[in-house]
């Protein structure tokens, strides 16, 4: 498994790198590499990207991303510095993926030593909303303190990574199994579905410009209206019938509900068709909930002003976090994923509705806001051999 170099005493290296004369092999790396995508395989998890650290990570991720037939592979790095007597890792830059690509995560290092470097990495994707988050690595060290999913060898030593030198000093699957694969991932489970997601009609809270997140609404005459020319729009141009394979989802808040209701009549359905879904549901904001913008820029300057300035990680005093939301649209997304229907109708409010928006659009989750939709906006998008296609966004009547 590895390769022994003759020790040269005349070499001015510390006693500590000592044990760099023992080389792990390219050749027992490709095959750690076989071994851990059988296990991923085995375990149906199907990233959506891979994520190199460092010099090593994008080595062997990119061993990795070959024999899972070209999984989007992203290589990142960090830089450190010793505090107490503890090594304190940064990320280098601030980095960030596109909406469709984080439900499943795969970070790949070199190595583990004690794990401080994947868990900063770890805390700092979850913080962006990514979904499933799974670790690998070729070596881990006995004595790593973090869980690591796939691993190619383990030991006590600290041998050189084939893609190290002597002086450096420390701080396959076959094409059946990958069309498996392709079919298990999340924009090939919604192939030849067609998805419309339509915000609800207008509510005087609306119209005042009040934050009615989790705060209950009903729609006004203007918002009836603009669900009625909808839900004509569905019938009438898109020739959405009782006899189209169709599902109609909504959130249970009464203005989403009502919404529903005056589109599902006007198709054909009963009330009861509609399907209500807590994760469809509004944000909470918290305090903030029920107060106009304005007295919120008074009374809360600061907080709004960084609400403004950063949407993914600003938090409304005692409302949800943004990662609540997201983690939503991904249950919708599986939700929709196992429906038979062909034709997906969506009701729901501007925050998750927007989410949603830049999953399909492939957008940043952190750029959700300059998705526009308005009270009874509708954008549909299609999903066609595993493309994502934006037929149009907040069409209006």
């Amino acid at each position: 498994d590895i390769r022994f170099k003759k020790k040269d005493h005349s070499d001015s290296q510390n006693h500590d790198n000592k044990k760099s004369f023992i080389r792990f092999s390219m050749c027992v790396v490709r095959k750690s590499v076989k071994n851990i995508v059988n296990q991923i395989d085995q375990d149906q998890f199907v990233p959506t990207i891979i994520i190199g650290i460092g010099r090593g990570g994008g080595i062997f991720g990119s061993f990795i991303s070959y024999d899972l037939y070209h999984t989007p592979l992203v290589v990142v790095d960090r830089d450190y510095d010793w505090r107490t007597g503890k090594r304190n890792d940064n990320i280098l830059f601030d980095f960030e993926i596109p909406a469709y690509l984080i439900d499943k995560v795969l970070l790949v290092a070199g190595e583990a030593h004690t794990g401080g470097t994947i868990e900063l990495f770890q805390n700092y994707l979850i913080s962006l909303g990514a979904g499933e988050i799974k670790t690998c690595v070729f070596y881990k060290q006995s004595v790593c303190t973090i869980n690591i999913d796939y691993y190619g060898k383990e030991g006590e030593g600290v041998p050189l990574m084939p893609w190290q030198n002597n002086n450096y000093i420390r701080d396959s699957i076959n094409k059946k199994n990958s069309d498996l694969l392709q079919e298990l991932r999340p924009i090939h489970k919604l192939e030849g579905k067609t998805i419309y997601i339509i915000r609800h009609g207008e509510t005087d809270n609306n119209k005042r410009d009040v934050f009615i997140g989790i705060t209950e609404s009903a729609l006004n005459n203007t918002g009836k209206n603009q669900i009625n020319s909808v839900a004509k729009y569905l019938l009438r141009t898109e020739c959405i019938t009782t006899s189209s394979n169709v599902s109609i989802y909504s959130s249970p808040q009464k203005r989403a509900v009502e919404s529903a209701s005056i589109i599902a009549r006007e198709i054909g359905f009963e009330e009861d068709f509609v399907k209500k879904c807590k994760s469809l549901r509004e944000r909470n904001y918290g305090k903030w909930e029920g107060m106009e913008r304005k007295d919120i820029i008074q009374k809360y300057p600061n907080e709004y002003s960084w609400y403004e300035k950063d949407p993914l990680h600003s938090v409304p005093p005692s409302g949800d976090k943004l990662i609540s939301i997201i983690q939503n649209s991904q249950k919708i997304i599986d939700i929709i994923a196992k429906d038979s229907s062909k034709i997906i109708i969506i009701v729901t409010h501007k925050t998750i509705g927007r989410i949603l928006s830049a999953y399909f659009c492939k957008t940043y989750f952190s750029m959700y806001r300059d998705i526009p939709f308005d009270n009874g906006g509708i954008s549909k998008f299609n999903v066609v051999n595993g493309k994502i296609c934006t037929s149009y966004l907040n069409k209006t009547f």
